[in-house]
C-alpha cells in the first residue's frame, strides 16, 4: 500500500469517525429537547399517560408512589415530587391503603408500606 493510499484511508476513517460523533450529538440533543419538552406537560396528564401503560391487573395489586414518583419526570430531570404525585393519584380517585405491619403488602425490608389502588377496587383491610 502506497503512502497516499495509505493517507485516503485514514481521511475516509476520520470523516466516518466524525460522522458518527455528529449523528451522536445530535440524537443526545434531540433526547435532551424531548425530555424538555416532556418536563412541561402538566403532572396529571403524564400521570394519566403512565397509568394508562401499566395494565389494570398490574394496578389492581397496588402501585407504590416512590416507583410512580421515579417514572415521572419532574423539574430537573430528577423525579417528580411525591406529595405532588400523591394530590394528582387523588384527584384520579385513586386510594392509598397502608400496611403498618407484616402481610402481604409489607416491603422486603419489613419496614412500613403504602400501595395505591385504582378507582374501581375497594381496600378489604
Amino acid at each position: 500500500m502506497s503512502m497516499s493510499a495509505y493517507v485516503q484511508t485514514l481521511q475516509r476513517s476520520a470523516e466516518a469517525e466524525r460522522a458518527r460523533h455528529e449523528d451522536a450529538r445530535e440524537e443526545k440533543a434531540r433526547a435532551a429537547a424531548q425530555a424538555a419538552r416532556q418536563r412541561l406537560i402538566p403532572l396529571d396528564v403524564r400521570l394519566a399517560k403512565l397509568l394508562a401503560e401499566i395494565p389494570f391487573e398490574v394496578q389492581g395489586e397496588g402501585l407504590s408512589l416512590e416507583t410512580i414518583r421515579r417514572r415521572l419526570r419532574g423539574v430537573g430531570g430528577r423525579g417528580a415530587q411525591a406529595g405532588q404525585v400523591a394530590d394528582a393519584l387523588r384527584r384520579m380517585s385513586y386510594t392509598r391503603s397502608r400496611c403498618w405491619r407484616g402481610g402481604r403488602q409489607r416491603a422486603s425490608t419489613g419496614a412500613f408500606s403504602a400501595l395505591w389502588y385504582p378507582p374501581s377496587r375497594t381496600v378489604q383491610a
